[in-house]
């Protein structure tokens, strides 16, 4: 897959990829922040944002779908009814998430760019980290009990990657 623009879309494997906002030069500084609409997660675009805006850097936030609980979504879609509600209810969660962070970045005067992919989510923030050769990786601390088991976000971040990465609760 290659990105021809800094504004696109692009599909894939039952998911489109959005890429927003402005490219950074390949010198600058960049702070990946993981997100997906709660309350840690934003805390994380927030922390993200004021690292961006103390060392001069851009920041890449990412929205990783997760690619089964997709492609099981469509599968259960009767294929000869025209009803594309679920399919759009999610393209316009996207779109929204991605304006009120483009929002928020811009109210903070930090570079922003969007990006929602589908896929393992610390495969992709780590696939996306290594593109963008980002300095820091902030993620909000998972509210899901879930996590206990698989390990966490963060714990699996930091053991599979040299380039720091935050944790962010509050």
């Amino acid at each position: 897959m290659t990105v021809k623009s800094s504004d696109q879309m692009l599909e894939g494997k039952g998911c489109q990829i959005i890429l927003v906002g402005t490219t950074h030069a390949p010198n600058d500084r960049v702070v990946i922040a993981g997100i997906d609409g709660s309350k840690n997660s934003w805390n994380a675009l927030g922390w993200a944002c004021a690292e961006a805006t103390r060392t001069a850097s851009s920041v890449v936030a990412v929205l990783v779908t997760p690619e089964r609980s997709l492609d099981t979504e469509l599968e259960e879609l009767d294929p000869d009814a025209s009803n594309d509600a679920p399919i759009q209810d999610r393209v316009d969660g996207v779109e929204a998430l991605r304006s009120k962070a483009q929002q928020f970045a811009l109210k903070l005067g930090v570079r922003l760019r969007f990006t929602h992919v589908c896929g393992d989510t610390v495969n992709e923030l780590l696939r996306i980290t290594d593109s963008h050769q980002a300095n820091l990786i902030v993620v909000g601390k998972p509210t899901v009990g879930i996590h206990g088991i698989a390990g966490s976000l963060g714990r699996r971040l930091i053991t599979d990657r040299d380039v720091p990465v935050i944790v962010v609760e509050h």
